[in-house]
């Protein structure tokens, strides 16, 4: 047992560890071997506590996990690459900040609401009726929002049948296990050479399906080539069915003055999601799950509500001791009335931070310095004649060869190589054949940085 005095040492002792963790110092990614950890970790819960050697089990962890914040990590989205983003997020767990209700945490609520309205600003939201809440990621954003377009197509149909939603047969897994779970028959559409749903395809679907249709889903950065779908068009198609955006990767552009463009018809949704853990460079775990309309979700519809309709009566205390503040009218007293999450931590206070440290601008300049070494890369991989099946929209690049017909053939000469060169990249796959695929998400690494990454693929030779 350790008394108060000792424990704050071995705080202490924990924290002198923090800077160098900050900045990544490992020469890879993904460690050159990972050490046999099962008996020692479980072996630590059997008998008496030993702070010494939980302490020591604890700081090797890092050292036999991947490290996205590396300026090599391109396998994956994750990525954290700014310092300040994890040291914010330490310090909300060291304040104890939670944010299930304002009576608890009313400023850390102000903040999640703040950074969620400029969000929906920046994609044309109206000022009105606008409003959003973090969760713990896309799987979770994208459950909610497809809960809250079930509800308005039963409640406007007047029926408890299994309504359809429609979308590019390259929509997200999580969002198929979201219908899935919520009894939604889900229609794939074909996608257009480029990544993008057929504006033609999807338009003869809705013809097909009409009044059954509950939602139209719209990809803003798809996984495997960060391709955008032509929402404008999708919100012509989806009439009075709830459109959703998801741009858990790609919505991060919206930061972006000289790229938002990108996603234009955004603004015409009903909700979008976009995961600040992913290219807006803050730690595991966060997604933004913004509406249109937040009032209609909690007043309306009230999917989520655990107050009034459950006999909830102990959460009714925290409305009657609420202070009133300034906020904007349509938002709900706690973020567990617009998704499936009473329980929780402020996450989104790490954006509001970057963005009322950085600005915008500043971080959107980061992530336009994501796109331009992508861009440059392309530009080198036809200079090295290497095919790139699919041009590249935001920071994904795909790679091709046609010798490299299976997955093993990538991971012999590509993956492995690059590793024993300190990178961390991926394969997966397009057109119905394998290819490298390289996600970037870090603003510090340069497209030249990149180059011996297609130097792997165009000097190869047969035999090798």
């Amino acid at each position: 047992m350790l008394s108060r005095e000792q424990e704050l040492a071995v705080c202490a002792d924990l924290i002198s560890h923090f800077e160098s963790a900050l900045i990544s110092p490992r020469a890879t990614p993904v460690p050159t071997r990972f050490e046999p950890l099962w008996d020692r970790l479980r072996g630590a819960l059997d008998g008496g506590g030993d702070v010494g050697r939980a302490l020591s089990l604890l700081l090797s962890l890092p050292r036999n996990a991947c490290d996205p914040g590396s300026a090599t990590y391109l396998g994956y989205v994750p990525d954290a690459a700014l310092p300040l983003a994890r040291t914010v997020d330490a310090f909300l767990s060291t304040v104890n900040a939670q944010a299930a209700g304002r009576i608890d945490g009313q400023s850390f609520v102000q903040a999640e609401f703040a950074v969620a309205d400029k969000m929906a600003e920046l994609a044309g939201f109206p000022a009105a009726t606008r409003g959003g809440t973090f969760v713990q990621g896309g799987t979770l954003a994208n459950f909610c929002a497809m809960a809250a377009a079930r509800e308005r197509w039963r409640r406007r149909s007047r029926s408890l049948g299994s309504p359809v939603v429609l979308g590019s047969r390259l929509t997200h897994s999580s969002l198929k296990v979201a219908f899935r779970l919520l009894d939604l028959q889900f229609v794939p559409v074909e996608a257009a050479e480029s990544g993008a749903v057929s504006a033609d395809a999807l338009a003869a679907a809705v013809r097909t399906y009409g009044d059954r249709v509950a939602a139209v889903v719209g990809n803003a950065g798809s996984t495997t080539a960060g391709s955008i779908d032509p929402l404008d068009v999708i919100a012509d198609l989806a009439g009075q069915a709830w459109f959703h955006v998801d741009g858990a990767y790609g919505g991060a552009v919206l930061v972006s003055e000289r790229h938002r463009g990108l996603l234009a018809g955004i603004s015409r949704a009903d909700s979008f999601v976009v995961d600040p853990h992913k290219w807006l460079f803050c730690p595991y775990d966060s997604s933004l799950l913004v509406y249109r309309d937040a009032g209609e979700v909690h007043r309306e519809l009230k999917v989520f509500s655990q107050t009034h309709e459950t006999g909830a009566q102990y959460l009714d205390f925290g409305y009657r001791h609420t202070a009133a503040d300034a906020s904007p009218a349509q938002l709900p007293l706690e973020h567990g009335d617009l998704a499936l999450q009473l329980s929780r931590r402020p996450r989104g206070v790490v954006l509001w931070t970057l963005i009322a440290a950085l600005g915008v601008e500043g971080l959107g300049r980061h992530v336009d310095a994501t796109i331009e070494a992508i861009r440059h890369l392309r530009e080198y991989a036809a200079e090295r004649k290497v095919e790139v099946p699919v041009e590249p929209q935001l920071s994904v690049l795909l790679l091709a060869r046609d010798e490299w017909a299976f997955d093993r053939d990538w991971d012999q000469y590509w993956v492995r190589p690059a590793f024993d060169k300190g990178w961390f990249v991926s394969t997966d796959g397009w057109g119905g054949r394998p290819v490298g695929r390289l996600c970037l998400v870090n603003p510090f690494t340069s497209g030249s940085d990149l180059e011996p990454l297609v130097d792997l693929i165009a000097d190869w030779t047969r035999g090798r």
